[in-house]
């Protein structure tokens, strides 16, 4: 009896270990737009695979075109002053990065106010958004087309880096698990 429950608690702590969700994960913007720059983070629930708006978490985005400054702020600040937007599957998160598809149909963007609102904003862009397709694409002023700052992109490209590949959140409990499989099989020879 004893040897059964220990084997069923030990298989009850790998199979809880292997089904933990990933933790958050940040990942730092590579700046990858001309006439001055943009740098930040994206925030993510840690999801990895084709991420859609609801697994951006918060961002944090200061653009600057060389004349204008604006600072997009997530959800997750208590300066939040703009909201995102994912269509399509081409914006991908994994351990070490995120890509986005300009070769793609669909769009990652994060602006002032909401999404459509005309006002400051940053873009990746496949098919379109808002304003030039297979682009990074933002602004910092108030003139929609005239002082967008577009740079095309092609085919999938690293659009943000996380600094440090983390542990999977449940490999301690999977260790532990082992740890107590391998104790039990050495007490089941010893008898």
């Amino acid at each position: 009896m004893i040897k059964s429950l220990a084997g069923v608690t030990a298989a009850a702590v790998i199979a809880g270990s292997l089904a933990t969700s990933a933790d958050a994960l940040t990942y730092t913007f590579v700046s990858a737009v001309s006439g001055g720059g943009v740098t930040g983070y994206i925030e993510t629930d840690g999801t990895f695979g084709s991420l859609s708006t609801a697994n951006i978490v918060d961002w944090y985005f200061e653009m600057d075109d060389g004349t204008d400054t604006f600072t997009l702020y997530g959800d997750g600040s208590v300066n939040d002053n703009s909201e995102t937007q994912v269509a399509g599957t081409g914006f991908v998160a994994d351990a070490t990065g995120i890509t986005f598809d300009f070769s793609g149909t669909g769009y990652a963007a994060f602006q002032s106010n909401f999404i459509g609102s005309g006002e400051q904003f940053l873009c990746f862009a496949g098919d379109l958004c808002g304003v030039y397709s297979n682009a990074v694409n933002y602004l910092t002023g108030t003139d929609f087309i005239p002082d967008t700052v577009t740079t095309a992109q092609r085919g999938i490209v690293t659009v943000a880096t996380v600094s440090a590949v983390p542990l999977p959140a449940g490999l301690p409990l999977a260790l532990a698990g082992f740890g107590l499989l391998g104790l039990i099989g050495r007490r089941q020879r010893g008898a």
